[in-house]
């Protein structure tokens, strides 16, 4: 324990470690959101100038967001020419530059020292930023702040005066990822131009005037350069319009992890509190800097939570510091450890941290609710030419727009008015969701449905098109159908189900071929659970059918498989179990 080579050997560990994590959660890469920035660059290159109104939809005169300009070209083009899944990879090194920079300011704040310590709270804040990230400006949002971090940590000398410099141009590139989020870099560069200053006036023996001269022009340069691009090159009423406010810190499908984001919020201020006590002269106005830079930042992250990642990252070299400040001060100081102390400790840190690391990303990465993206829709559409105009849920738009603009026009959900919305806009093609009361609106007005998996219906107009079910009714449950229809209706479910799969597909098919014969569906069951072994409810029936045929030990198994995801069977698994033996 007290081997500097063991340390070493932990250390490689550690790094390879956190490689594996940013590899893992950069596998969680799109969301639908994604493809409104899809859409927009879309639009910008098939009508080769900046768009006034968003032309993909009814929606009259709904404001084209140019908000994001380079983002919205630069993931078009790469899907035009490349593919999204090269998302992946951007974002894996994205995080990788922005860790890097942000560990390059820890080792300069902490002189190199104690940094084992300082990893215990950075690492999980890393964790949080990894799993709450996608392809989006936010990642872009990242880097550009770690690298304005690097340029504002660097005390404003002639040596680290051209860095200083290069803050308006990147600048200027930062609000064409995301206007927003180049003015919230500019107003970190006023807090720390405000800190500079006050530094100065508590420390006079420091001679940094002409220097803070110099940033003071740098600030200024930055923010005409704003204001250049954001009054001329968009409008004022544009910045405004797209700026959104979500008034949660709840990230969806994930209730651990919210716990782990309030508990390293708890942490955050503990210990900045603690510090407080024992700010000393030269230290004062660095604290003071610190704690309203972050009361700012997590203001803006709790007005609009796409912005929380600025806090975070902020919050990675503030913690670090103030942790080894704590360590260096009550506890290496006053016990008067020695070298052999630190690294006997160094390597106890590393020896839990790393299995805790590794547990964590892989709980996490394993179980986040990951967002099912819809692509068979899109198939199917394009495969069969359904009729225009589309009539779709609000939180499709952006997805739906992005293939089929434009060539079909769309129509945003609005369930009054119907009949009427249908002749106005001559809605032919309905996407819609399985449980909504469109559906049966629809069926009573004789339209079809023409395509099903777990999430949508998609109904149309039979008297512009002909693929639709003819035999049998997939809304229904329990499915009904004529068992003299048996042979057709098998045909073209199995069909359907080959091109576009879906756990409903699967289930309904599956009952159909138990009106035949139970073995059959036991069988053709058994099959689809090993390639899709996440389809839950095809486990709940095969158990269903192995009990019918009074195979009490293997219903028994398939159950307890699926015992964490539906704890309303623990009591038929333990009557199981009874009879299994």
């Amino acid at each position: 324990m007290y081997s500097k080579t063991l340390t070493n050997i932990l250390k490689f560990v550690f790094f390879i470690v956190f490689l594996f994590l940013i590899f893992n959660f950069s596998k969680n890469y799109l969301s639908l959101d994604s493809f409104k920035h899809l859409l927009s660059g879309k639009q910008i290159f098939i009508n080769k100038s900046l768009l006034k109104f968003d032309d993909s939809s009814f929606v009259k005169n709904n404001i084209f967001d140019r908000n994001y300009l380079f983002f919205d070209l630069f993931a078009y083009l790469n899907v035009q020419y490349l593919s999204l899944n090269f998302f992946k990879y951007y974002k894996m090194l994205l995080l990788f530059f922005s860790f890097f920079i942000l560990f390059l300011i820890i080792y300069k704040r902490l002189m190199g020292k104690y940094i084992t310590i300082s990893l215990i709270p950075s690492s999980f804040a890393a964790i949080i930023i990894m799993v709450s990230t996608k392809f989006s400006p936010e990642i872009f949002n990242l880097f550009f702040l770690s690298c304005f971090l690097y340029i504002l940590e660097r005390n404003p000398s002639e040596k680290n005066k051209n860095l200083y410099y290069i803050l308006p141009f990147l600048s200027l590139i930062w609000c064409g990822f995301d206007i927003w989020g180049a003015f919230i870099g500019i107003s970190i560069m006023l807090f720390y131009l405000i800190y500079r200053y006050f530094d100065l006036k508590e420390q006079p023996e420091k001679e940094e005037k002409y220097l803070l001269k110099m940033f003071f022009i740098s600030c200024l340069i930055t923010i005409l350069l704003f204001l250049f691009y954001a009054f001329i090159i968009l409008s004022p009423k544009i910045l405004f319009y797209n700026f959104s406010f979500y008034n949660t810190f709840k990230y969806d499908g994930l209730l651990n992890f919210n716990f782990i984001f309030y508990i390293y919020i708890l942490l955050y201020i503990f210990i900045i509190t603690l510090n407080l006590r024992g700010a000393d002269v030269g230290r004062k106005s660095e604290l003071f800097k610190d704690i309203f830079v972050s009361f700012f930042l997590f203001s803006i992250g709790f007005f609009n939570i796409n912005k929380i990642i600025f806090f975070i990252a902020f919050s990675i070299p503030v913690i670090s510091y103030y942790t080894y400040l704590i360590f260096k001060w009550d506890f290496v100081w006053k016990k008067q450890w020695s070298e052999k102390n630190l690294t006997f400790i160094k390597n106890i840190v590393y020896i839990i941290l790393i299995p805790v690391l590794l547990f964590s990303g892989i709980y996490f990465e394993k179980n986040i609710d990951k967002q099912p993206i819809p692509y068979q829709i899109v198939q199917f559409i394009n495969t069969y030419k359904l009729p225009p105009n589309i009539y779709h849920p609000e939180k499709l738009k952006n997805f739906l727009g992005f293939f089929l603009y434009p060539d079909y026009k769309l129509f945003l959900e609005n369930k009054k008015n119907l009949k009427e919305n249908i002749k106005s806009f001559n809605l032919n093609t309905f996407i819609v969701e399985k449980d909504s009361k469109v559906v049966d609106y629809l069926l009573n007005e004789n339209y079809k449905i023409s395509y099903f998996d777990d999430d949508y219906f998609i109904l149309i107009n039979p008297s512009l098109h002909k693929q639709y079910f003819k035999n049998f009714s997939p809304e229904k449950s329990p499915i009904t159908f004529d068992i003299k229809n048996f042979k057709k209706i098998k045909n073209e479910l199995e069909f359907f189900s080959n091109f576009y799969p879906s756990e409903s597909a699967f289930l309904i098919l599956a009952k159909i071929y138990k009106s035949k014969d139970t073995n059959i569906a036991i069988k053709y069951l058994d099959e689809k659970i090993s390639e899709n072994p996440s389809y839950f409810k095809l486990y709940k029936f095969l158990a269903q059918l192995l009990y019918e045929v009074e195979d009490y030990e293997n219903a028994y198994e398939i159950l307890k498989k699926i015992k964490k995801k539906d704890k309303e069977i623990i009591d038929i698994i333990n009557k199981l179990k009874f009879k299994s033996f």
